[in-house]
C-alpha cells in the first residue's frame, strides 16, 4: 500500500483547521450540550490529540498547556456521552421511560455538563500558537510513520487477544482508540482505502462499546424483572455485534496492514 509524503505545508493547514474545528465546536458545546454537540466536540479534541502527536517536541512543548486542558474538556465529557449513549439504548425499552434510573440519568447528566462546560469555556479562550520553522520535510516524515508504525503494531497485538472474547472489554475499548488514532493519522495521507477500513472497524468496535457501557450500568442496578430481561437482550445483541466484527475480520484484506512509512529525500 502507497502513501502520500506528509509535506510540512499540507500538515501545518491540517494542524490549523483542526484547530479551528475545535474552536467552533467548542462554542456550540458551550451554548447547547446537547447528544450531538457532545460528540462533535469530543470527535474534534480527539483529532487534535492525534494530530499533535505528529509535531516535534519543542512545538508539543509550545502546546502544552492547551493540550492539557483540551484533555480535561475531553475527559470531563466521557461520563456525559456515556450518559447519552444509555440514554439512547433505554429508549428502546418503553417500560423504563419514566423510572428511576431514567430520572437519575438524566439529573447527572446536568451536574456533568455543568462541569464540563467550565473547563469547555477556558479552553475556547485560550489562544493556540505554534511555529514548525526549522522543521524539514523529512522530519516530520519520519515522526509520521514511527507513529503510524507503532500503531499498526499495537493493532496486530491486540487482533489475537480480542478475537475469541466478547468479555475483554478493555482490550476491545484500546483496540478502537487506536483505530480512531489511525485514521486520523491516515487522513494526513490521504488514502482513502485506508480510511474507510477504520472507519468500519470503528462502526463495529464503537457498537460492541456502546453496549458494554450499558451492561455495565444497569448491572449495578437493582435486578428487577424489566432491569434483569433488558440486560439478557443487551448481551445477546452485544454477542451478535462481536460475531460480526469477527466474521469482518476473517474477510480477505480485512486488517488494516500500514506498509512502514518512507522517507523524504532532501
Amino acid at each position: 500500500m502507497k502513501f502520500s509524503l506528509l509535506a510540512k505545508t499540507e500538515f501545518e493547514k491540517d494542524f490549523q483547521a483542526s484547530v479551528a474545528r475545535v474552536q467552533k465546536r467548542l462554542g456550540a458545546y458551550v451554548r447547547s450540550p446537547t447528544v450531538k454537540n457532545v460528540h462533535d466536540i469530543r470527535t474534534a479534541l480527539r483529532r487534535l490529540q492525534s494530530l499533535s502527536l505528529v509535531l516535534p517536541k519543542r512545538s508539543r512543548k509550545q502546546l502544552s498547556k492547551y493540550l492539557k486542558l483540551s484533555k480535561k474538556v475531553f475527559k470531563s465529557s466521557t461520563e456525559i456521552r456515556d450518559s447519552d449513549i444509555i440514554l439512547e439504548r433505554l429508549a428502546n425499552y418503553p417500560a423504563l421511560e419514566r423510572s428511576k434510573i431514567i430520572e437519575s440519568l438524566k439529573g447527572k447528566r446536568k451536574k456533568l455538563v455543568s462541569h464540563s462546560s467550565k473547563y469547555a469555556r477556558k479552553l475556547r479562550k485560550k489562544t493556540l500558537e505554534f511555529e514548525l520553522r526549522g522543521l524539514k520535510d523529512a522530519k516530520l516524515q519520519k515522526r509520521y510513520g514511527k507513529l503510524v508504525d507503532q500503531l499498526n503494531s499495537r493493532i496486530q497485538t491486540l487482533l489475537p487477544i480480542v478475537k475469541d472474547d466478547p468479555k475483554k472489554v478493555d482490550e476491545l475499548h484500546f483496540l478502537r482508540k487506536v483505530c480512531k488514532e489511525l485514521r486520523y493519522l491516515s487522513e494526513l495521507s490521504k488514502d482513502k482505502e485506508q480510511i474507510e477500513r477504520l472507519q468500519k472497524w470503528q462502526k463495529h468496535l464503537g457498537d460492541i462499546h456502546d453496549s458494554h457501557v450499558v451492561i455495565a450500568y444497569l448491572s449495578k442496578k437493582a435486578k428487577s424483572f424489566e432491569v434483569a430481561k433488558i440486560l439478557r437482550d443487551l448481551k445477546r445483541s452485544r454477542d451478535e455485534q462481536f460475531e460480526e466484527f469477527v466474521s469482518m475480520l476473517d474477510r480477505p484484506q480485512a486488517t488494516p496492514a500500514v506498509e512502514k512509512q518512507p522517507t523524504r529525500q532532501v
